[in-house]
């Protein structure tokens, strides 16, 4: 009675199977059935067939997907899955050593905080929040309207309009926007009073005292003149000697 194969498995009969030496997988050696071979990782591997026509020389072992499942081959069918157990085990150790890790970790914080929490003294937070509490309890509905109320009108005076008249807060920004800080604004108020008093009133030119002297002054610039008992001619004046002829104007 040969041998069963299933799901990559060998369920023993009657015929024995032998098992090679521990040496590598050979490409040149002839595994004749029923002969068990190992691979790198530890599994044992069945030669399903060999014959004089047909050896199995040169037929690698077939390996295992990505579920761990043998895949299937027409020479060798698995005996015992050593690798993926043993990746599970050492898995599972990995994990248990860091638990292992984190909970002397979080043992270790546990026992510092007691520690911590040992030298407070409780009864000075606990007057500290009574008072908290005690403060809190005293806030009325009315508080609360008259705070949202207050921050209301600040935000009123601070924000800008467009009513035309500088009497906010930002519209004080932009307007001195550009004047240096070392400019007061004495300094410009008495800039601007200083500027205003050397301008004359609206509609008082034909009778001020200050019209008449210019006209005055630009007369004697301009005019010949009598000065004593000599013609005087300015120096900007157009009279001028011809021949013997004095021209007063072109």
């Amino acid at each position: 009675m040969g041998n069963i194969i299933e799901n990559g498995r060998i369920i023993f009969g009657y015929m024995a199977m032998m098992l090679e030496e521990r040496t590598p997988w050979d490409s040149q050696t002839i595994y004749h059935q029923n002969r068990c071979k190992m691979d790198e990782y530890g599994n044992w591997w069945v030669s399903k067939k060999s014959t004089q026509d047909a050896p199995n020389i040169n037929h690698p072992f077939p390996g295992f997907d990505q579920n761990g499942d043998p895949l299937p081959s027409e020479w060798w069918a698995l005996w015992i899955d050593w690798q993926h157990p043993m990746s599970r085990l050492e898995a599972a150790v990995s994990d248990a050593i860091a638990a292992a890790g984190n909970a002397a970790e979080k043992a270790e914080e546990a026992r510092q905080a007691a520690e911590e929490a040992s030298g407070v003294d409780v009864s000075d937070h606990e007057h500290r929040i009574s008072l908290i509490e005690t403060a809190l309890g005293s806030v009325t509905h009315g508080d609360v309207e008259g705070l949202i109320s207050d921050v209301a009108a600040l935000q009123a005076l601070i924000g800008a309009d467009v009513d035309g008249v500088i009497n906010k807060f930002n519209e004080f920004v932009a307007f001195l926007a550009g004047t240096s800080d070392l400019t007061t604004l004495q300094g410009i108020i008495a800039d601007f009073t200083a500027q205003l008093a050397g301008k004359q009133p609206a509609g008082d030119y034909a009778t001020n005292e200050r019209v008449d002297n210019l006209e005055e002054k630009v007369d004697s610039l301009e005019s010949p003149k009598m000065v004593g008992t000599h013609l005087t001619f300015p120096s900007r004046s157009t009279a001028r000697m011809v021949g013997s002829h004095l021209i007063l104007a072109e």
